[in-house]
């Protein structure tokens, strides 16, 4: 398991935390896992049904992914973002460059998880890879927004924070290296 880490510039005491795991499945697949500890004290919504692509979901409780390929590191490098909800509805964006060019990706709907052993969640989202990524190894950073029942602003979760303010779509923040799949494994 990586620990998420909370936005330095935070001055609240989270009573939560989160944690993730990941695992390329196939050259098409990637598993990533959340694990919320202190999940009672977190807005999650109950599991949609059937699963939603829905706008704005960071504007709540929502795990994120973004994807890139590990070789192109211009600023106009496109990228891909994977919003993941807590009841399991979501959405995926690709961008032409940083913060430009978003447009909705034509992607399967994630496979979707969710477990709970007292106060603790985990989350399983499996996720279709773009095609442009899918026959080498990628970046990807992870993060989590995070909405505790008795705050009005979210908590900012990260692998890597590369700036003051909160903002997955750094590219600096993109620090954990999926590798390529190998024929046969």
């Amino acid at each position: 398991m990586l620990t998420l880490s909370l936005h330095p510039v935070e001055n609240r005491s989270p009573r939560h935390d989160v944690e993730f795991q990941y695992r390329r499945l196939a050259s098409d697949r990637l598993s990533l896992t959340f694990t919320l500890r202190g999940g009672e004290n977190v807005a999650l919504g109950s599991i949609s049904s059937p699963l939603v692509r829905r706008d704005e979901l960071w504007k709540q409780t929502c795990f994120e992914c973004f994807m890139a390929n590990a070789a192109d590191r211009g600023a106009s490098a496109r990228y891909f973002e994977w919003n993941l909800a807590p009841s399991g509805d979501w959405q995926a964006y690709g961008f032409t460059g940083y913060r430009q060019g978003r447009s909705e990706v034509s992607l399967e709907a994630p496979r979707f998880t969710r477990k709970q052993d007292g106060e603790t969640f985990i989350f399983e989202f499996q996720l279709s890879i773009p095609i442009e990524l899918q026959s080498k190894g990628f970046e990807i950073g992870v993060s989590a927004v995070v909405q505790e029942l008795a705050e009005e602003a979210p908590f900012y979760w990260a692998f890597a924070h590369r700036a003051e303010k909160p903002d997955f779509h750094n590219r600096e923040a993109m620090l954990v290296i999926v590798p390529d799949v190998k024929d046969g494994e």
